[in-house]
């Protein structure tokens, strides 16, 4: 019983309670504020920095596929299409899941970025140490999709309904909730 406290009664020797004048507030604990989960605080948040990651890999799907054109036909030459073909469904996934909140397209788009990270990671063991830049960065991209990713799995079908419509007014102040951009 929560603000009460045990009084032994002296004449029964049974324990009575007592409702104290004072009774202490029901506080959530550290690791339910600290993870987000308390009822009712931190959805406007939540779904600002949704809607901030959203439109920072929408960008980063826009750089990555124009990169991945010109190492396709700088790098590739005559596999230029099959190149194309083979790795364009990265940033069409991506961009798909910015402009949609897709799930699914989202989850495309963090394995496109595991399997780079990993490419990256082969390619420290051959071509040495500066090749370490394109893996921090590729790291840090793929972070922001997961967190991404785990924001879309979050958010209830009416909250993304909310966010593919033209967004509120209010949240021109995201612009301090920006990953990238």
């Amino acid at each position: 019983m929560s603000g009460s406290y045990q009084n032994i009664d002296s004449q029964k020797g049974t324990p009575s309670f007592q409702q104290s004048y004072f009774p202490t507030p029901d506080f959530p604990s550290v690791q339910a504020v600290v993870a987000g989960v308390v009822e009712g605080q931190g959805d406007d948040e939540r779904l600002m920095e949704t809607y901030s990651l959203a439109r920072s890999i929408k960008v980063l799907s826009m750089i990555d596929a124009i990169l991945l054109t010109f190492n396709a036909v700088f790098f590739w030459g005559p596999l230029f299409f099959i190149v194309m073909l083979a790795l364009a469904w990265g940033p069409a996934c991506g961009y798909y899941s910015a402009k949609h909140y897709h799930i699914h397209s989202a989850r495309g788009y963090l394995v496109y970025y595991v399997i780079k990270v990993l490419t990256d990671v082969g390619r420290l063991f051959v071509a040495g140490f500066w090749s370490i830049i394109p893996l921090a960065i590729d790291s840090y991209i793929g972070r922001c999709v997961y967190v991404y990713c785990k924001r879309l799995t979050e958010a209830s079908p009416s909250e993304l309904e909310g966010l593919q419509s033209s967004p509120n007014p209010a949240w021109e102040s995201a612009q301090g909730y920006f990953y990238v951009f």
